[in-house]
Protein backbone atom coordinates (compact mmCIF):
# COMPACT_ATOMS: atom_id res chain seq x y z
CA UNK A 1 0.00 0.00 0.00
CA UNK A 2 2.82 2.13 0.91
CA UNK A 3 4.44 1.75 -2.49
CA UNK A 4 1.51 2.07 -4.12
CA UNK A 5 0.64 5.75 -2.50
CA UNK A 6 4.48 6.79 -3.26
CA UNK A 7 3.89 5.80 -6.79
CA UNK A 8 0.63 7.74 -6.86
CA UNK A 9 2.09 11.10 -5.45
CA UNK A 10 4.98 10.66 -8.13
CA UNK A 11 2.81 10.51 -10.83
CA UNK A 12 0.74 13.28 -9.33
CA UNK A 13 3.43 15.64 -8.48
CA UNK A 14 4.14 16.79 -12.01
CA UNK A 15 0.57 17.42 -12.76
CA UNK A 16 -0.02 19.71 -9.84
CA UNK A 17 3.63 21.61 -10.26
CA UNK A 18 2.63 22.17 -14.10
CA UNK A 19 2.22 26.59 -14.68
CA UNK A 20 -1.14 26.94 -16.43
CA UNK A 21 0.01 27.34 -19.88
CA UNK A 22 1.77 24.00 -19.88
CA UNK A 23 -0.48 21.07 -18.68
CA UNK A 24 1.48 17.19 -18.17
CA UNK A 25 0.18 14.76 -20.99
CA UNK A 26 -3.36 16.40 -20.81
CA UNK A 27 -2.94 17.19 -24.80
CA UNK A 28 -6.58 17.29 -26.23
CA UNK A 29 -8.63 19.27 -23.72
CA UNK A 30 -8.78 22.45 -22.32
CA UNK A 31 -7.74 23.13 -19.00
CA UNK A 32 -10.37 24.44 -16.86
CA UNK A 33 -12.60 23.28 -19.90
CA UNK A 34 -15.05 20.84 -21.22
CA UNK A 35 -14.02 21.48 -24.72
CA UNK A 36 -12.30 18.82 -26.23
CA UNK A 37 -9.46 19.25 -28.97
CA UNK A 38 -8.41 17.71 -32.00
CA UNK A 39 -5.27 16.87 -33.91
CA UNK A 40 -5.45 18.85 -37.25
CA UNK A 41 -1.17 19.13 -37.87
CA UNK A 42 1.75 18.10 -36.59
CA UNK A 43 5.64 18.02 -37.30
CA UNK A 44 8.95 17.55 -35.57
CA UNK A 45 11.61 20.64 -34.87
CA UNK A 46 15.18 20.07 -34.72
CA UNK A 47 16.31 22.10 -31.80
CA UNK A 48 19.74 23.45 -32.17
CA UNK A 49 22.00 25.63 -31.19
CA UNK A 50 19.76 28.91 -32.23
CA UNK A 51 16.48 29.27 -29.82
CA UNK A 52 13.39 28.22 -31.99
CA UNK A 53 9.52 28.48 -31.41
CA UNK A 54 6.49 26.50 -33.59
CA UNK A 55 6.80 27.04 -37.23
CA UNK A 56 3.71 29.70 -37.41
CA UNK A 57 2.71 28.25 -40.60
CA UNK A 58 1.91 24.92 -39.12
CA UNK A 59 0.16 26.13 -35.99
CA UNK A 60 -1.96 28.82 -37.51
CA UNK A 61 -2.67 28.02 -41.81
CA UNK A 62 -4.44 31.01 -43.17
CA UNK A 63 -7.44 28.66 -43.92
CA UNK A 64 -9.18 27.16 -40.79
CA UNK A 65 -8.88 28.11 -37.13
CA UNK A 66 -5.47 27.91 -35.66
CA UNK A 67 -4.13 25.78 -32.77
CA UNK A 68 -5.76 26.26 -29.40
CA UNK A 69 -2.88 23.80 -27.98
CA UNK A 70 0.67 22.10 -28.71
CA UNK A 71 1.42 18.71 -27.39
CA UNK A 72 4.88 18.43 -27.34
CA UNK A 73 7.25 15.57 -26.80
CA UNK A 74 10.87 15.60 -26.42
CA UNK A 75 13.43 13.19 -28.54
CA UNK A 76 17.54 12.77 -28.45
CA UNK A 77 18.37 15.01 -25.78
CA UNK A 78 17.12 17.83 -23.37
CA UNK A 79 15.99 21.57 -24.46
CA UNK A 80 15.47 24.68 -22.10
CA UNK A 81 12.54 26.84 -23.25
CA UNK A 82 11.17 30.04 -21.83
CA UNK A 83 7.24 30.40 -22.41
CA UNK A 84 6.90 34.67 -22.33
CA UNK A 85 9.09 34.84 -25.55
CA UNK A 86 12.34 35.37 -23.81
CA UNK A 87 15.41 33.41 -25.20
CA UNK A 88 16.85 31.01 -23.53
CA UNK A 89 20.26 29.07 -23.62
CA UNK A 90 21.50 25.93 -22.93
CA UNK A 91 22.13 27.02 -19.17
CA UNK A 92 19.33 29.11 -18.60
CA UNK A 93 15.00 28.48 -18.80
CA UNK A 94 12.94 25.67 -17.98
CA UNK A 95 14.33 22.34 -19.14
CA UNK A 96 12.76 19.40 -20.54
CA UNK A 97 14.29 16.08 -20.77
CA UNK A 98 14.35 13.93 -23.52
CA UNK A 99 11.46 11.56 -23.20
CA UNK A 100 9.58 14.65 -21.73
CA UNK A 101 5.80 15.40 -22.78
CA UNK A 102 3.70 18.19 -22.39
CA UNK A 103 1.23 20.89 -23.86
CA UNK A 104 1.76 24.37 -24.53
CA UNK A 105 -1.24 26.31 -24.42
CA UNK A 106 -2.71 29.00 -26.48
CA UNK A 107 -1.01 32.08 -24.81
CA UNK A 108 2.08 30.72 -25.32
CA UNK A 109 2.05 29.13 -29.01
CA UNK A 110 3.54 32.31 -30.33
CA UNK A 111 6.16 33.06 -28.02
CA UNK A 112 7.86 29.60 -26.78
CA UNK A 113 11.25 29.36 -27.54
CA UNK A 114 13.23 26.22 -27.16
CA UNK A 115 17.21 25.66 -27.46
CA UNK A 116 19.28 22.21 -26.94
CA UNK A 117 20.90 21.81 -23.75
CA UNK A 118 23.53 19.88 -24.88
CA UNK A 119 23.29 18.26 -28.40
CA UNK A 120 20.14 18.61 -30.81
CA UNK A 121 16.80 17.16 -29.54
CA UNK A 122 13.59 16.85 -31.96
CA UNK A 123 10.59 17.76 -30.73
CA UNK A 124 7.44 16.03 -31.93
CA UNK A 125 4.93 18.62 -32.15
CA UNK A 126 1.12 17.97 -32.38
CA UNK A 127 -1.50 21.01 -33.18
CA UNK A 128 -4.73 20.29 -31.28
CA UNK A 129 -7.90 22.78 -32.43
CA UNK A 130 -11.66 22.62 -31.22
CA UNK A 131 -13.77 20.29 -33.63
CA UNK A 132 -15.20 22.40 -36.71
Amino acid sequence: MQKLMRLSLMVLAPAVAMPAWAQSSDCGKLQGSASILVPFASESITISSTALGFTMATAFPAAGNGAQQACVTVAVDSVRYWPDGTIPSATVGHIADSGSSFSVGVTSLRAIRFIRVTTDAILSVTYMRPSQ
